[in-house]
């Protein structure tokens, strides 16, 4: 937590170098909606926590293969010594193999409105899911696969739509030989919520929320991971300027809450662990596919891309990373480290 703590000082340091480049005029300003102006009385300077932008959106086309393709990725958890970024506990960390699931694909998750940065979820969640696993195999010998590692995704000889839209749940079947499943998402709220436009919703909205499968919210500790990566993406949002709320409602694992909209549009309350079933099980057919195979599996969704300052440090800062890792310190601190 050391290491990840040291970034986010350095993070709200160049927060405040560039909220001054930001009134001299250096950066950017956010171009007020002719829709929501006269309802928002916020700044329209955007809060970058970055010294200067970095290029927008690279070009994915790596596309990803099938089960195969999956176990060429993964490697052994063996080497679990002599890293110098790791944590550990005084007992030795378990073994573990994670399967993540980058959501969506590419054209399938494009927004239309203002400010849009070039945003796109897909791409938002294949960046946080290859640094993902970056740092799981690198700083701690975790082993993992992802579902896809380009733009594309096949399994089992359907791809993109053939999956998203009629066998969502071989997203989550795909962790059959894994010990944890993990889809990683940008949320979106209601039309209209909080009497904005879809896409131009106040920082107050944004938060993690994390939805557990059945078999996750059987596992107390599984829902201590969900609290403690919750409540390590509520501290990067707090040092950088991207929420309201300065911490996470970690959930009680006897005392799992329903989603809720009033949870997901609400402003100014905390994320938290939740679940969402109905009369088939799992309400997400990711999860109802990991539930299927035996897989405790979640979904986090790590913030709003429905906030233009969440698009834009997604899309021209490394705000990306530094999801990654606070996913990544959670899931190792599951591992025993």
């Amino acid at each position: 937590m050391k290491k990840f703590s040291q970034k986010l000082i350095i993070f709200a340091l160049m927060l405040g170098l560039t909220c001054s480049l930001i009134s001299c005029g250096a950066l950017p300003k956010k171009s007020a909606s002719s829709s929501s102006a006269s309802e928002s009385t916020e700044s329209t300077a955007l809060p970058v926590p970055y010294s200067e932008p970095q290029a927008p959106r690279a070009v994915l086309d790596t596309p990803v293969s099938g089960a195969s393709g999956a176990a060429n990725q993964s490697q052994s958890g063996s080497n679990t010594s002599g890293n110098s970024g790791s944590r550990r506990s005084n007992s030795q960390p378990r073994k573990i193999k994670v399967c993540i699931d980058p959501g969506h694909y590419h054209g399938a998750s494009e927004l239309t409105g203002e400010d849009l940065y070039d945003y796109e979820e897909a791409y938002a969640t294949l960046q946080i899911g290859q640094e993902l696993a970056r740092i799981l195999k690198e700083d701690y010998g975790i082993e993992c696969y992802l579902t896809r590692t380009g733009d594309s995704i096949s399994i089992n000889g359907y791809t993109d739509d053939q999956i998203d839209q009629q066998n969502i749940a071989l997203r989550g079947k795909y962790a059959a030989d894994a010990d944890l499943f993990v889809s990683l998402h940008t949320n979106a709220n209601g039309e209209n919520a909080n009497g904005q436009p879809q896409m131009s919703q106040p920082i107050a909205i944004n938060k993690p929320i994390i939805i557990a499968n059945t078999n996750a919210c059987g596992s107390p500790e599984v829902i201590n991971m969900c609290n403690a990566i919750g409540t390590n993406i509520a501290k990067v949002y707090n040092e950088v300027g991207l929420a309201t709320v300065d911490y996470f409602n970690e959930a009680d694992p006897n005392n799992i809450v329903n989603w809720s909209e009033s949870l997901n549009d609400g402003l100014n309350i905390a994320g938290t662990v939740c679940k969402r079933v109905d009369s088939s099980g799992d309400f997400y057919g990711v999860l109802r596919g990991a539930a299927d195979v035996g897989v405790p599996g979640i979904i986090i969704e790590h913030g709003f891309h429905t906030v233009p300052e969440f698009r834009y440090s997604a899309m021209y800062g490394n705000l990306l990373k530094m999801l990654a890792e606070a996913d990544a310190e959670g899931i190792a601190e599951y591992a025993g480290f």
